[in-house]
């Protein structure tokens, strides 16, 4: 029995131990930043940035704190064959099975809430860590109850387990913004508290009707997904390698997209409705208050999105968030370039999806300002308009994150497969609030100029090796870089950037627009197909 109990244990630590000392590194700079912040001049120029990298140091200390125990490891099969169902083979009762690694998840989550306490007080000032960490705690077992149901599920799973962060992290901010939070606060935390038990009571239950047999693990959410993660019904029509490569790859990724930010959307504005609703009781709620809500919320959470979507495409959940290029792929009659293509084009539909409705919401909304002269009318739409543009082109690069090394297949699990793109998107926030800050340094342009020749250079010179060795030919280099040009160009015209931010931010919008792991995606395919 304490054999049993020691595996599973110590499976947990080992199978996750590249993430301790990436949480130390988080938590060392999230510190370093709040004891500058602390000391910091009022009026100086880094600290809206430096705020910023805390609160995303934070927010992915938080996910990464999270993946040791979401209970799931693939390997290589479009199922998963998990740790949880490894340790149903364990001489160990199920209470053991289910309270080991729920028992050490509160544990650990509880104190990296905790330690983050000390560093957001004294960067942001009071943050009631109490009823944060509840919430979590709530969501984390809610995140293993759905692993103990549905072990074998990969894709389902992780698109719910995204869903369930996000709840978590909308709750923990909604009960704090009501009026009357601190009347209710007792209350809400003892409601929280007895909701722990009653959640790892489904947990147990969850995993003994599972574990003896009698439960296939199915719940009705999961055949929606499943219905929208098969390949186009007329798949059989098209002959040619391109047609099946795209109907069964790119449409699945790009309809369960949809599929998903419409969920996102409808959770987000019920939150922002429920929020205003507890901030301002009197006040009634319509259609232009919510989509003026939505177009100042839905931003922020479709950058988020699209990182939890990068992650699923740059390393699938049934590969072993690995990209193995499967028999089907790699025998079919197609260049690298080709298939570099077909794996690119999810990325640039699913932000195209995400992106015009958006637009289109704004341009809606934001045409007038009514008690505003005219002209400080339409430069408030210009500055609308050039946020715009550059969380456009930031959502973007974090999508992208660490693209290339991921598709060379290097990359097995979850925990792994974060890290390798944690690193690009802090770089990617950083370069971010550089080029949007109001007054940036006298250096700022040249270098902000210097990076996108150094991207542009780069990518130039992956198109040229990759054409050189045969991966490709010229029409991967002349879509990709003309597609650039495209893109970048109308966010820069259409939503005017320049006439409000001047040249530097719309070389900030240019740089933040992936190019260079682009070009370098033939390379990694190449390498992945023909190791």
């Amino acid at each position: 029995m304490n054999t049993a109990i020691l595996a599973i244990f110590w499976e947990l630590v080992w199978k996750n131990r590249v993430i301790f000392p990436a949480l130390l590194l988080l938590l060392f700079m999230g510190g370093g930043l709040a004891s500058a912040l602390s000391h910091a001049a009022p009026d100086a120029w880094w600290i809206g940035q430096a705020r910023g990298a805390t609160l995303a140091a934070f927010l992915a200390s938080l996910l990464l704190g999270m993946a040791p125990f979401t209970l799931m490891e693939n390997q290589a099969g479009w199922r998963m064959n998990s740790m949880v169902t490894r340790w149903f083979v364990l001489p160990v009762r199920t209470l053991f099975l289910v309270g080991v690694p729920l028992g050490f998840a509160w544990g650990m989550v509880s104190l990296l809430l905790v330690v983050w306490s000390l560093v957001l007080h004294r960067a942001f000032g009071g943050v009631d860590m109490a009823c944060f960490t509840l919430v979590f705690l709530v969501g984390i077992t809610a995140i293993q109850m759905l692993a103990w149901s549905i072990p074998r599920k990969p894709t389902p799973f992780w698109v719910m387990v995204a869903f369930l962060f996000l709840s978590s992290l909308l709750t923990s901010v909604m009960l704090q913004e009501s009026h009357d939070w601190q009347a209710r606060r007792t209350t809400t935390l003892w409601a929280l508290g007895a909701l722990l038990p009653v959640m790892g009571f489904g947990c147990w239950w969850a995993a003994g009707r599972n574990r003896c047999g009698d439960w296939t693990g199915e719940i009705p959410f999961i055949g929606i997904l499943d219905f929208l993660r098969r390949p186009w019904l007329f798949r059989h029509r098209g002959y040619s390698p391109t047609a099946a490569l795209f109907w069964n790859d790119v449409f699945p990724a790009v309809r369960t997209f949809i599929a998903s930010w419409i969920g996102l959307v409808l959770l987000v504005g019920g939150w922002a409705c429920v929020s205003f609703w507890l901030r301002r009781p009197d006040l009634k709620i319509n259609w232009i208050m919510i989509g003026r809500g939505l177009l100042e919320a839905m931003p922020f959470f479709g950058i988020l999105w699209l990182m939890v979507w990068g992650l699923l495409m740059g390393g699938e959940p049934g590969m072993g968030f690995v990209t193995r290029l499967s028999a089907f792929r790699a025998t079919r009659p197609v260049s690298v370039g080709l298939l570099a293509g077909m794996r690119l084009a999810p990325f640039w539909l699913s932000w195209l999806c995400l992106w015009l409705p958006l637009v289109l919401l704004h341009h809606c909304l934001l045409h007038d300002y009514q008690g505003l002269p005219a002209r400080m009318g339409e430069e408030l739409n210009r500055s609308a308009a050039a946020l715009m543009a550059a969380r456009m082109a930031f959502s973007a690069n974090v999508m992208v994150g660490a693209l290339p090394l991921l598709l060379r297949g290097r990359f097995d699990g979850f925990p792994n497969l974060f890290l390798a793109t944690l690193v690009a998107w802090i770089w990617t926030w950083v370069l971010a609030r550089f080029a949007n800050q109001e007054t940036p340094p006298d250096w700022g342009g040249w270098l902000l100029g210097c990076l996108l020749v150094f991207k542009v250079g780069t990518a130039i010179a992956m198109s040229v090796v990759s054409c050189r060795q045969g991966l490709i030919n010229w029409r991967f280099p002349a879509v990709l870089f003309g597609g650039w040009l495209l893109t970048t160009g109308s966010l820069i015209g259409f939503l005017p950037v320049v006439p409000v931010g001047g040249w530097i931010q719309a070389c900030g919008v240019a740089v933040l627009m992936p190019l260079a792991r682009l070009a370098a995606c033939p390379l990694a395919m190449a390498a992945n197909r023909y190791r």
